[in-house]
């Protein structure tokens, strides 16, 4: 039996070696992005249980805060071994605290074992006729000043909250769109990317062989990810570069970890951010089974 489809066949057992070996799982809230074309919020948690009908990972968080999944949340489910990618829908039927591989106490999130999983092809690497993932655009900048970012980051969100609270701020718009430039802090020249994950403590990114010369020419990066229409603008934050390598199907995966540092009070912001879009989806699949059940 060729090695792909027998790695599909057993994928419970996939499973259950990446929960034994301490690894993690992709896991998004799931959007319906024929109503809402935009990116996907992708969260890297450890995957710390499986059952013979349930999955048990940890609740996805960020610097600290962590986010409560209401129950039947839908869920798209990404697992990755080597070269394979494998990909499934799923839902959130509780919560319950258990012991990690390290024995530290966490808070688990329990998802439906799903009855199958389906293989991503290379040229869908992130979809499946069930589900998918599509991947929130990122603009960045090699941060030549990281004490310059306290103006910028506030106007980012001066102008994010004056649009949420339906006022217009003409001399803040220009920090949070993707055209006006005048409000950036100290930095060099902007390149795009692609958001591929978010952890506890910083975010993945999805480079082209041209971006990474850029992006090492600096240790921080100041970036902007684009979560709309679930958020009104661009967020902007600021990061320090970890690590960088090429994945296995082609691209240039870089690391970055937040950095608060410099401004403090921003990450409140981020996370309330962060939160609201989770909220955002929760809602509009609410709204989307109670038009099913009517």
């Amino acid at each position: 039996m060729p090695a792909n489809r027998s790695r599909t066949e057993n994928w419970k057992h996939c499973l259950e070696q990446i929960a034994e070996r301490g690894g993690a799982v992709e896991m998004a809230v799931k959007v319906d992005h024929l109503l809402n074309p935009g990116g996907d919020l992708i969260w890297r948690v450890k995957l710390l249980s499986v059952t013979e009908r349930e999955i048990v990972v940890e609740q996805p968080a960020v610097v600290g805060k962590t986010f409560r999944l209401s129950l039947n949340t839908e869920l798209v489910v990404g697992m990755t071994i080597g070269q394979n990618r494998w990909m499934f829908a799923t839902r959130v039927i509780g919560v319950r605290q258990l012991r990690n591989a390290q024995g530290r106490a966490v808070s688990g999130l329990i998802v439906v074992l799903p009855e199958r999983v389906e293989r991503c092809s290379r040229r869908s690497f992130y979809r499946v006729s069930t589900a998918e993932f599509q991947l929130p655009g990122v603009e960045c900048w090699p941060l030549l000043d990281p004490a310059s970012v306290v103006p910028a980051e506030t106007a980012n969100r001066l102008a994010f909250e004056a649009r949420i609270n339906g006022h217009s701020a003409p001399g803040l718009e220009i920090a949070g769109s993707h055209e006006g430039e005048s409000m950036l802090p100290e930095v060099g020249p902007k390149f795009t990317a692609r958001l591929l994950n978010v952890s506890g403590g910083g975010i993945g990114l999805m480079l082209d062989d041209g971006q990474v010369g850029v992006m090492s020419s600096s240790g921080h990066v100041w970036v902007r990810v684009d979560l709309k229409p679930h958020l009104p603008l661009p967020v902007a934050m600021t990061a320090k570069r970890a690590h960088t390598h090429r994945e296995s199907g082609g691209g240039i995966y870089s690391g970055l970890s937040f950095d608060f540092a410099y401004h403090p009070a921003h990450q409140q912001f981020v996370v309330d951010a962060l939160t609201r879009y989770v909220e955002s989806v929760e809602a509009q699949q609410r709204l989307a089974r109670a038009r099913e059940a009517a």
